[in-house]
């Protein structure tokens, strides 16, 4: 704490309150005349007047010389106590403006951080739509190069294309009962683009008995181009005589 911050608070208990009782008394200040005056709080610098007109805050300097007196005034003491009160003003001024400065930077920064979200979340869903344009081009292309995809037959449970390639390369295809079957699914052999799907199954065996299938069929335009046995193999072709 410095020493014009000391002549502050000394002088501010040393000149705390006056009150005192409606004293009739009339003062004469910068040509302005106060009626009924009745003291207040006194400064080193001013006083707090009542009047008869409302309230109002003297200097001690422009006051009697017996009024001057009474309030112990003190040019010295009086600038002194200026000097320190300004100098807390300029303070807390800056303070606040600091205050406000921040606040503005929290604010710029904060929209700063909004705008480049927003800007990014545009990238984002333009990028979003152009892959799903590119997506649904090249699904496009695909269809037209191998059909789409196959259907599930709601007659059957099943997928037709591959029911019939099963009929016409297993031994007794009246016998087939189906177990499951895979979801289609864009695949490339090869280089070659393929709908896949798979096949779980059971049939008569050439001994009379049932036996487990299970493949995958690679189609294209409806039609099963490539058959893989991934359990129970290959059964015996069948022949012209069968």
């Amino acid at each position: 704490m410095n020493a014009l911050h000391v002549i502050f608070i000394l002088l501010a208990i040393t000149f705390a309150t006056c009150n005192a009782d409606d004293t009739n008394l009339t003062l004469i200040v910068d040509g302005v005349t106060y009626s009924n005056v009745t003291f207040g709080t006194v400064t080193p610098l001013s006083v707090s007047i009542r009047h008869s007109s409302g309230i109002a805050r003297l200097p001690l300097a422009k006051l009697p010389p017996e009024l001057q007196q009474r309030f112990g005034y003190d040019p010295i003491k009086a600038a002194e106590w200026q000097a320190a009160y300004q100098k807390t003003q300029a303070a807390q001024k800056k303070k606040q403006e600091e205050r406000l400065a921040e606040e503005k930077t929290r604010e710029a920064e904060a929209r700063i951080q909004e705008e480049a979200r927003l800007a990014a979340e545009e990238t984002r869903k333009r990028a979003e739509k152009e892959e799903a344009q590119q997506r649904a081009r090249r699904i496009a292309q695909i269809e037209e190069q191998i059909g789409k995809a196959p259907n599930i037959d709601r007659l059957n449970g099943g997928f037709a294309c591959v029911a019939r390639y099963l009929s016409s390369h297993l031994k007794d295809p009246d016998s087939v009962r189906y177990i499951g079957w895979g979801t289609p699914k864009l695949v490339y052999n090869e280089g070659a683009p393929f709908w896949q799907v798979g096949v779980k199954f059971r049939a008569r065996s050439g001994f009379g008995g049932y036996a487990f299938g299970e493949g995958i069929a690679f189609i294209q335009k409806d039609e099963v181009v490539r058959f893989e046995w991934l359990e129970g193999g290959p059964p015996p072709p069948r022949t012209e005589t069968e």
